[in-house]
C-alpha cells in the first residue's frame, strides 16, 4: 500500500511516471482539485481532497488513483 504523500509530491511522481499529467484547481469543487491525464482520446479526471500543496494525500485516494490511471502499483512507494 502506497505510503502518504502531500499533494505536490504526488504530481512530482506522476509527472515523472508520464509527462501528460497536471492537476486542475479550477475543476475542482471547494478543497477538492483534478489529477487530469490528457490523451490523444480526451481527458480523464480524478478529483482529490487538497486543501494546499503540503496537504497529506490519503492512502485510499492514491491507491485509487492507482487503478484509475493504471499505474504501477509501486509509483507512490
Amino acid at each position: 500500500m502506497p505510503k502518504l504523500l502531500r499533494c505536490r509530491e504526488m504530481l512530482k511522481r506522476l509527472r515523472a511516471h508520464d509527462k501528460r499529467f497536471s492537476v486542475s484547481v479550477e475543476r475542482g469543487k471547494g478543497s477538492h482539485r483534478m489529477v487530469v491525464l490528457t490523451t490523444k482520446d480526451g481527458e480523464s479526471h480524478y478529483p482529490f481532497p487538497c486543501h494546499n500543496d503540503g496537504a497529506e494525500i490519503d492512502r485510499r485516494y492514491l491507491r485509487d488513483i492507482i487503478n484509475y490511471f493504471g499505474l504501477p502499483p509501486d509509483i507512490f512507494d
